[in-house]
């Protein structure tokens, strides 16, 4: 089977370079939830720094045909860490906000807490929002939560991705918690729980 697509093509690698040493702080790493995951490139990158044998968890709304194949490429990037890596990988495919959907996560992750989650779907305020209150609170005392597209962007042909929506729920979120701006590029909000 090939080998999926690049890992975490639009993650600055400084900024990306410093979330994952947090996330390997994450003590343990046993399961990993990931709400917009497109291709499957911050799946293999976040996911390959959870403990072996980790339930990995994606959860991404399908663009319908003829735009793209982004729902294929994601399942094929979860069955290559699942045959190739050992990894306990699944993809949800369907709104992350639809209650539906919520649901079938926390079937799926059963009585596993989250280690880490990364929030990085729809960035309206209220996507992000629910994202963040459907799905933080699944995540275990100790836990990380990251917000990908967080951070202020200066006008560097790329302006059009600051998402002060998902700032402000990272704000909310971490209101009265240890909380890290990560900028670069575009940013990540790291919330502890």
């Amino acid at each position: 089977m090939p080998k999926p697509g690049r890992p975490a093509p639009l993650m600055n690698p400084w900024a990306l370079g410093i979330v994952l040493e947090h996330v390997a702080k994450i003590d343990p790493k046993k399961t990993y939830l990931e709400v917009g995951s497109r291709h499957g490139g911050s799946l293999q990158r976040f996911g390959r720094m959870m403990d072996g044998g980790a339930k990995l968890l994606a959860v991404d709304y399908p663009s319908p045909p003829p735009k793209n194949n982004k729902g294929e490429k994601l399942v094929e990037t979860a069955k290559y860490l699942r045959e190739q890596d050992g990894y306990d990988a699944d993809v949800i495919l369907g709104s992350s906000f639809d209650p539906k959907t919520v649901e079938l996560v926390k079937q799926v992750l059963g009585d596993r807490p989250v280690d880490v989650l990364l929030i990085d779907g729809d960035h309206s305020i209220h996507g992000v929002a629910c994202d963040a209150y459907n799905y933080a609170p699944l995540v275990r005392p100790g836990g990380l939560v990251i917000f990908h597209d967080c951070g202020e962007c200066e006008n560097d042909g790329m302006a059009r991705r600051h998402r002060p929506s998902v700032n402000a729920v990272w704000r909310d979120l971490g209101e009265r918690k240890n909380t890290l701006l990560v900028q670069g590029f575009t940013g990540f909000g790291l919330v502890w729980v």
